[in-house]
C-alpha cells in the first residue's frame, strides 16, 4: 500500500493579499485579495470576505446580499454540480427538433 501524506499546502488558507483564482462560468481572472472592497466581476459585485480563513479549493456559491441587490455575498458551497456532465452528456436533455410525428 501506499502512505498517504500530506503537505502543508493542503492546510493552507486564504488570507487578504493572497492572489486567489476566481471562475465563473468559462471565465477565469486572478485576484489579489483585498476584503475591504467589492469586486466587480461581469456584472456582479462580489463581497469577497466571505472567502477568508476558508481552505484553497473550496468552491463559493453566490447569494444574494438582501441590504445591496447589486451585491453578492459568497458562501461555501456544500455541493457542487458539475452542471456541464449533467446536461452534456448526450443521453437525456436533448431537444425534440429531429422528433417526427407520424
Amino acid at each position: 500500500g501506499s502512505d498517504i501524506v500530506s503537505s502543508k499546502s493542503d492546510l493552507e488558507v486564504i488570507v487578504p493579499g493572497r492572489t486567489v483564482v476566481l471562475q465563473k462560468f468559462n471565465y477565469l481572472r486572478t485576484h489579489l485579495l483585498n476584503p475591504k472592497k467589492n469586486l466587480q466581476l461581469g456584472r456582479d459585485l462580489l463581497n469577497m470576505n466571505g472567502i477568508v480563513g476558508k481552505p484553497f479549493g473550496t468552491t463559493f456559491k453566490m447569494v444574494s446580499d438582501h441590504q445591496n441587490n447589486k451585491c453578492f455575498q459568497l458562501e461555501v458551497a456544500e455541493e457542487v454540480q458539475n452542471f456541464e456532465a449533467l446536461f452534456m452528456n448526450g443521453e437525456s436533455g436533448e431537444d425534440n427538433r429531429d422528433l417526427v410525428d407520424n
